[in-house]
């Protein structure tokens, strides 16, 4: 255990933070692991059994209603502009790679991975704030997993910041079984800016 949390606990720290503490100190081994464990994980999860099959691997039981959900996107967003009119389009360039840069069952440990591959077929929403207004596009990415995703301004809405969000999501119906969705998201406090 680190020195850090090692003094911590002797200053009376709490069960739950030396099961963080515990966990920090084997994140480089998670780290090393975790890429591996998780494209496994979604390779497993990703074969699509037929009906029957999946009422005998479900136990004869259904999933309906069952989501397993999985951070499995990096999403970056860029506007091609740095200024919008108010009124016009608003034209945002999202680009969805796997893997996400979280661990894919959004524990909060993040991981560098040496390779990205892009994600095509992916559904991305762009979503614009700007005081009591908001905006909202939707896409799907290419084979280079980009999307070029058209929002329109809101005249009425005040000038200035905008603040930008990027979702993608990809779902996968497993014929019974509960199904899995891949998500990631991206958020930007200053997007661009708006003009009258």
């Amino acid at each position: 255990m680190s020195d850090s949390c090692t003094n911590f606990f002797q200053a009376g720290g709490t069960l739950e933070a030396e099961n963080f503490c515990y966990m920090t100190d084997r994140r480089p081994f998670l780290a090393a692991i975790l890429p591996a464990v998780a494209a496994a994980l979604i390779a497993a999860l990703l074969q699509a059994p037929s009906a029957d099959a999946a009422a005998a691997a479900c136990g004869g039981r259904s999933g309906f209603g069952m989501v397993t959900r999985l951070r499995t996107f990096t999403v970056m967003a860029q506007p091609l502009k740095k200024s919008y009119r108010l009124g016009t389009k608003a034209k945002v360039e999202v680009t969805v790679t796997r893997p996400g840069r979280e661990d894919p069952l959004g524990n909060g440990i993040e991981i560098d991975s040496p390779v990205t591959l892009p994600a095509e077929g992916v559904d991305v929403s762009v979503g614009l704030y700007r005081g009591n207004f908001y905006m909202y596009g939707v896409g799907v990415t290419d084979e280079d997993g980009k999307a070029i995703v058209p929002v329109k301004l809101n005249p009425n809405a005040p000038p200035g910041n905008i603040i930008g969000e990027a979702g993608a999501r990809a779902y996968y119906n497993r014929g019974g079984c509960p199904d899995i969705e891949e998500e990631g998201f991206a958020y930007y406090p200053r997007f661009f800016k708006t003009t009258k």
